[in-house]
């Protein structure tokens, strides 16, 4: 499952995507204004070099599609703090 969160920052795109082995658990996925990827999943934090994940893939995939953006809680934005930090 994907939900759309809209803009966010420098964020032209935010996503929570749903984990695969832990269906409770979302991933936050996003699109900066300069079309780099960012996930919040280990395989993407912790490799380098970075390479998409499959998240970041559902993501893509899920740009094309219109479905209703929802507001950004607390725990997307901690995340997508934390993908300034790893980006630099």
């Amino acid at each position: 499952m994907i939900n759309r969160y809209g803009p966010y920052k420098r964020y032209a795109q935010v996503f929570g995507v749903t984990s695969h082995s832990t269906p409770s658990k979302e991933y936050t996925v996003a699109i900066s204004d300069k079309g780099v990827w960012s996930c919040s999943c280990p395989a993407w934090i912790f490799h380098s070099p970075r390479r998409n994940c499959k998240h970041i893939e559902e993501a893509v995939k899920a740009q094309a599609v219109q479905v209703a953006v929802k507001v950004i809680t607390p725990k997307i934005e901690k995340a997508l703090n934390r993908f300034a930090a790893i980006e630099v």
